[in-house]
């Protein structure tokens, strides 16, 4: 998964969908595997956005990752972050960087869904973006299995190429 958090192309790909979310008024919150690629990621939203951008990992204590991601419309963080002790219920739009095994992490899945899902006064419909990697063969085989287990829980997806300019 490292190596992916370091493929410009992708990277551009993920903050324009990101900043297409945030200006359609969306509370994003970007998922990685690797704690490197926070960094990363957040360099690039930060210079996308043109200001901070919440930061948390999975060292970040519970009750500041929840004040770091309530302060600011976009952030990334470690997968983890996600999984456990996370109430955010503004989070609007999900975006997974990092592909991850729907049938060790099946939790993690319905955990990291459910951060989009909570009501909230004003709150748009949830989004949630998986990036495809098609040259991957470990990266097919993750999202596969991510595919199934959404199909299982009857939500509905559409794929979508790598388009020029994205719009949400």
């Amino acid at each position: 998964c490292k190596v992916l958090g370091r493929d410009a192309y992708r990277n551009s790909l993920a903050v324009a969908y990101v900043a297409a979310l945030v200006h359609a008024g969306h509370h994003v919150l970007c998922l990685t595997a690797s704690v490197e690629h926070v960094e990363t990621f957040s360099e690039l939203m930060e210079r996308e956005l043109g200001g901070p951008v919440g930061v948390a990992s999975g060292n970040t204590k519970a009750s500041l990752r929840t004040k770091v991601i309530s302060e600011h419309k976009a952030s990334v963080g470690t997968t983890d972050v996600a999984a456990e002790a996370l109430n955010v219920p503004s989070l609007s739009a999900l975006v997974v960087l990092t592909p991850f095994g729907a049938r060790q992490h099946g939790n993690t899945l319905k955990q990291s869904l459910g951060r989009v899902q909570r009501r909230h006064p004003g709150k748009l419909p949830p989004v949630c973006v998986f990036l495809e990697d098609e040259n991957i063969g470990f990266c097919i085989g993750l999202t596969k299995q991510l595919k199934r287990v959404l199909r299982s829980m009857e939500y509905k997806y559409e794929r979508r190429t790598r388009p020029a300019e994205v719009t949400i």
